[in-house]
């Protein structure tokens, strides 16, 4: 039973990571449907563990339903519940991961994902150029079978993120090499943003292992004061311009402001709530076509995920986002040191990933709400030491 699982597991991970591209939307919402229907059932029959549900869990089955409910204030309702399914079924797909599976053995099986999806973009960019490599700026950007750089670019911050976190000792020069060898495909496909993403997450790394190790108080203190003082020498010493000049066309990393500041214009008056789930990426509502309008280019989404929350379920959405890391950041007390050291790094991979491209909140790929779903429920209903080992 396991492995039917795992296997199933995995081909959803990849459906997940690649959203309407890999498949039609006929054969999407049948499968989808399947997991709801077989899933639900389980959750159902677990229903026992209700009990142990705390403040901050009901907070974030709060935050979900909120985020669902957005579709009634769309402004075309049927549309925006046809593009929240799918966030319904990876919602009940996380859940159950949460039960069934260990959180190592969760990594393990999006790792084999992603490592899949590698080798076919490989096999992609050597022997079917015109799909596997893309055109920017006249270089060659590899793109695999993601279609897109960016996106491709993305799941290699996530592979270097999971193998970074399982390094053995027994194994060290060969989890090094694969971090290499990962680094070079990413430099490859020319992505800035997940260049970069990169390298804030290793020196986070490094950071936080650090931290841990400082046991006494004054040390601690002592090596915030000293990293601060290094970081804003750094920045007074190094030109901005060449900063920006190497992370990006402008600080958003991503040349997308003029998007942001059209948004932004038709904001006013849905600050709270936002102007409902799908008002982007329906392609259809008024909204889409005067920013399209405006920038005389059609766009199916903010290019960045906390402006994405914002537009979609307003100050009341983003605020809970935030929130839910909040909480997620300040249970990780309630781990072990090197359980703990994983947890806070995957956390800020997600919260990375997000700014600048709309990942987490993005119909075009429900993998990362999915991972973010099971994560969150993994730390909210595990905080407690007496836990059964059964669903831990």
């Amino acid at each position: 039973m396991n492995f039917l699982i795992y296997i199933y597991f995995l081909l959803n991970v990849m459906f997940f990571l690649f959203g309407y591209d890999f498949l039609s939307k006929n054969v999407a919402y049948g499968i989808y449907a399947i997991i709801v229907y077989v899933f639900v059932i389980n959750i159902i029959l677990r229903l026992k563990y209700l009990w142990r549900i705390n403040k901050v869990t009901i907070f974030f089955i709060i935050f979900l339903i909120y985020i669902f409910a957005s579709c009634i204030w769309s402004e075309h309702i049927r549309q925006s519940i046809i593009l929240i399914l799918p966030y319904i079924a990876a919602t009940v797909l996380a859940i159950h991961l949460r039960w069934v599976l260990k959180f190592d053995k969760v990594l393990n099986l999006i790792k084999l994902a992603i490592l899949i999806s590698l080798i076919l973009s490989l096999l992609t960019v050597i022997f079917i150029p015109s799909i596997g490599i893309m055109d920017v700026d006249g270089e060659g950007a590899w793109q695999g079978i993601y279609g897109f750089k960016n996106k491709f670019g993305t799941a290699l911050v996530l592979l270097t993120v999971l193998y970074l976190l399982k390094i053995k000792h027994s194994r060290i020069l060969l989890g090094y090499l694969c971090v290499l060898m990962v680094l070079f495909i990413t430099l490859m496909t020319k992505s800035s943003s997940s260049i970069l993403i990169i390298g804030v997450l290793i020196l986070s790394l490094l950071a936080i292992k650090l931290f841990s190790r400082l046991k006494q108080t004054t040390g601690k203190s002592l090596f915030t004061l000293i990293s601060s003082i290094a970081l804003i020498v750094i920045i007074l010493c190094v030109s901005p311009y060449i900063i920006i000049s190497l992370l990006g066309k402008d600080l958003s990393f991503t040349g997308r402001t003029v998007i942001w500041q059209d948004i932004f214009n038709y904001m006013p008056g849905s600050w709270f709530f936002g102007h409902g789930y799908g008002i982007l990426e329906g392609g259809t509502s008024i909204i889409h076509q005067k920013i399209s309008l405006d920038l005389n280019i059609r766009i199916f989404s903010a290019h960045n995920g906390y402006i994405e929350f914002l537009l979609n379920v307003g100050l009341i959405g983003l605020i809970g986002f935030i929130g839910t890391f909040i909480f997620g950041f300040k249970l990780t007390k309630n781990f072990s040191k090197s359980k703990a050291i994983q947890i806070k790094i995957l956390l800020l991979t997600l919260l990375l990933i997000n700014l600048p491209e709309t990942r987490i909140l993005s119909n075009y790929s429900m993998f990362y709400w999915m991972m973010y779903v099971y994560i969150m429920f993994y730390i909210y209903t595990t905080k407690r030491k007496t836990f059964s080992k059964s669903i831990t």
